[in-house]
């Protein structure tokens, strides 16, 4: 229990992980509320001999019995943990395999003691914890949304001092006679007008000033969102396809994604109610507000690009159910999954915009045309998925669980025309040299899987994706070890995914790899 105990302290970002690693093999409520006996028992041995996986298993059985019947004394079915669903979980999925439990819960600890680990040298290293990163990030974020519901209540109260203004000029001859006998009765009605103008027009201004703020701090924050977070995160990605115990969660970026959106998206229907104000009561200074606010239009809308043009990831790599250790190696005539995600996840963006998601393989790859024997594969069928709500995390997710490959019909560069989708390399065209073959052996099955949503929304249409390199290899077994190597490689070596220069560059990286050349 003491190791529970332990991860139930880390920061948010590391118990995501925690959660990430049971998720889709037991219930964490299991692992909470049998802490103490799942951490007493030795699920290294009982993964490799059932009748130790058998008495392990009971003994789960027997602690749930004692907890349910503990509740029950206590009158706390309601209130208390499920013990009995916990139970059926167990019965259902591993009673005649009391094994695989052993081994997912062998695995499962171990994983635990590595992100322990990780987040004892963190904190050794004394640098800043993600979870600090994103509480000051979050506080700007907040920041933004205090300052647009503020100018959302500015320009409310706009309209009413237009409408005051509205009736005094309306209303003005009845006022005058009403201060019969006063002095300048006239001159003081004209007085309250020009005052009354006055305010709006410094509050036109200031709304306008205001926006101008908060466009300037959502530019920093979506550079940083950008450029530093999802940066990192996809690097932990890259760690996590070599087995690194990293946190891989999306939740906050989709969180801070979500909330800037939000904030931009309102911008412009401000703007327009602003607009729409100075047009019903025929505003003196509209010619000269008009061009500023169309630049402010603009700018929020380039800034709503921008961070929507990065908010398209790709959450779960592909991956063969075969090989489910083995991300970004994928086989011709083997099915492969691969899930991507918006991060921007606006219900209007769901109700009004159609976020069509369509997979393409090799698109716009210039090595495509240009390496000589490159091969060239489509999906076996021109399917694609629209963005839905996951009911289980809520994030905005499309999953393609299906996939399979098929080498493209016809010449092209390099290649004979083919019907067979694994041809072997022997079977080129046989003036290609053996200095392009020696290249090939690696480097012709290192490909790209691009993922498009054609967006669009009041003011702004633009193509968002997202590139995954991928590798395609044979069915035989010698060259899947090359290709996990040049995979290790990339992801070790490289800050941020750059495929196609490693594709026309293969000289130096094959002469690092492993084996003989």
């Amino acid at each position: 229990m003491a190791q529970w105990l332990e991860l139930l302290k880390l920061d948010s970002a590391l118990q995501g992980h925690v959660r990430q690693v049971y998720k889709g093999k037991i219930p964490l409520e299991i692992r909470h509320h049998l802490s103490l006996l799942i951490e007493s028992q030795d699920w290294d041995s009982a993964a490799v001999d059932e009748n130790k996986a058998s008495t392990c298993f009971r003994a789960l059985l027997l602690d749930l019995d004692q907890q349910w019947n503990r509740s029950v004394q206590e009158n706390n079915i309601l209130g208390g943990p499920n013990f009995s669903g916990m139970k059926d979980f167990l019965l259902k999925y591993f009673v005649n395999q009391p094994m695989n439990l052993a081994v997912i819960l062998s695995e499962c600890l171990k994983e635990e003691m590595r992100i322990l680990a990780s987040a004892r040298e963190a904190k050794h290293c004394g640098s800043p914890t993600m979870e600090q990163k994103w509480r000051m990030l979050a506080h700007k974020i907040n920041e933004l949304q205090k300052q647009t519901s503020e100018v959302k209540q500015e320009i409310k109260s706009l309209e009413g001092l237009y409408e005051n203004l509205g009736f005094i000029q309306k209303n003005w001859q009845s006022r005058v006679e009403g201060r019969v006998g006063l002095p300048q009765s006239k001159a003081a009605v004209e007085e309250e007008c020009c005052q009354q103008t006055l305010i709006i027009t410094q509050t036109k201004q200031l709304v306008l000033q205001q926006v101008g703020n908060i466009l300037n701090q959502a530019e920093q924050t979506i550079v940083t969102l950008v450029d530093v977070e999802l940066t990192e995160w996809k690097r932990r990605q890259q760690k996590a396809c070599i087995g690194s115990p990293v946190d891989t969660s999306l939740d906050h970026l989709e969180k801070m994604f979500t909330a800037v959106a939000e904030v931009l998206v309102q911008i412009p229907k401000q703007l327009q109610k602003l607009q729409d104000l100075i047009g019903k009561y025929n505003s003196t200074d509209s010619s000269n507000l008009t061009g500023q606010m169309a630049e402010i239009k603009s700018f929020s809308l380039s800034l709503l690009k921008k961070l929507l043009s990065n908010a398209l990831v790709v959450e779960k790599q592909p991956v063969m159910a075969s090989l489910p250790q083995r991300p970004l190696i994928i086989k011709t005539g083997v099915r492969f999954a691969v899930s991507v995600r918006f991060l921007a996840n606006l219900t209007e963006f769901i109700q009004k915009c159609s976020l069509k998601v369509t997979p393409s393989f090799d698109k716009d790859v210039e090595e495509a045309k240009t390496l000589k024997g490159f091969r060239q594969f489509d999906f076996d069928s021109n399917g694609y998925k629209f963005m839905d709500v996951h009911p289980a995390g809520g994030g905005l997710e499309a999953e393609f669980g299906h996939m399979l490959l098929k080498e493209r019909k016809g010449k092209g560069k390099g290649s004979q025309e083919t019907k067979v989708v694994d041809r072997p390399a022997g079977k080129r065209k046989r003036n290609q040299s053996e200095e392009d073959q020696r290249h090939l052996t690696v480097f012709e099955e290192l490909h790209i899987i691009k993922f498009v949503i054609a967006f669009k929304h009041p003011g702004l249409e633009c193509d968002i994706e997202v590139r995954q390199v991928a590798a395609q290899i044979n069915r035989r077994r010698f060259k899947f070890v090359k290709i996990n190597s040049l995979l290790l490689f990339l992801l070790l070596c490289c800050s941020r995914p750059a495929p196609c220069l490693w594709l026309s560059s293969p000289v130096p990286i094959r002469s690092l790899l492993p084996g003989p050349r």
